[in-house]
């Protein structure tokens, strides 16, 4: 069986998702609008976005 995934950017999406459409949601909360997005990995790039966050 396949599973089915559907990513949406923010919880305002997510509440207006339809119930219908079956498949496991995933909420997406980092946007990347502001800010610096440099890593080697996804681990680094979150560290570096959390680091930016507490210094400005």
């Amino acid at each position: 069986m396949i599973s089915q995934y559907h990513i949406l950017n923010g919880d305002t999406l997510k509440g207006q998702f339809p119930v219908r459409v079956s498949g496991e949601i995933i909420v997406c909360r980092e946007c990347l609008v502001d800010g610096p997005v440099n890593g080697e990995t996804l681990d680094n790039l979150f560290e570096t976005r959390a680091i930016d966050q507490i210094t400005t």
